[in-house]
């Protein structure tokens, strides 16, 4: 049994593969009483098999989960402001930001660079999920990015979000006045900077 617990990491591409309780009967059989076997995702599409005997997520934090349905990069945090950005490092630099200015980060979600407007409003969706999200800040860079071409699509969306929370949007890059406008007419004045963003983003605290 040790032995196959052993080849099922690199056989499947495992990151985690437990075996726990390992239980021996009376009569020295061994039995695996429960276990947990955890894929990596990069590599999740050569073991189909196992998603579709056993499923995708089957456990864990609820908006993770979600998010994983949904494609996206989430990681849920402790804190009442949520976090979208295009990119790891400036997801990662929006979190320093909120920290600094007082605040906690409700998640780190990364959507990407030129991100869709399906992604962002898939990214609203999981962080609205939460109750403890009292604002949202979103720091993009590429101007014209998902709103230009999720135009339509992204009214209810900010509709749903300016009941749901505060929110700030920090936007720059390619055609950026024509995206700041786009927000505009869809409810959401952007901030000249991240850090005016950021003020938007939980206005009730000044």
């Amino acid at each position: 049994m040790i032995k196959k617990l052993y080849r099922a990491i690199p056989e499947l591409d495992a990151i985690t593969a437990e075996i726990n309780p390992l239980v021996v009967t009376k009569n020295g059989e061994v039995i695996a009483g429960d276990a947990k076997l955890e894929v990596d995702e990069n590599a999740a599409w050569r073991h189909k098999d196992l998603e579709d005997r056993y499923g995708d997520v089957v456990e864990g934090d609820p908006y993770e989960v979600e998010a994983k349905k949904r494609g996206l990069t989430y990681v849920s945090l402790d804190g009442e402001i949520g976090i979208i950005g295009d990119g790891a490092g400036l997801c990662m630099s929006t979190l320093d930001l909120v920290q600094r200015a007082g605040g906690r980060a409700a998640n780190f979600c990364d959507i990407g660079g030129g991100a869709k407007a399906e992604v962002v409003e898939n990214a609203l969706a999981v962080i609205l999920m939460n109750p403890r999200v009292k604002g949202v800040l979103m720091n993009v860079f590429g101007g014209h990015h998902a709103w230009g071409r999720g135009r339509q699509g992204s009214r209810p969306r900010a509709r749903q979000l300016e009941d749901a929370a505060a929110a700030g949007v920090r936007l720059s890059g390619t055609r950026e006045e024509e995206g700041r406008k786009i927000l505009k007419e869809n409810g959401i004045e952007p901030g000249a900077n991240a850090w005016e963003a950021r003020r938007r983003s939980w206005s009730s605290r000044g």
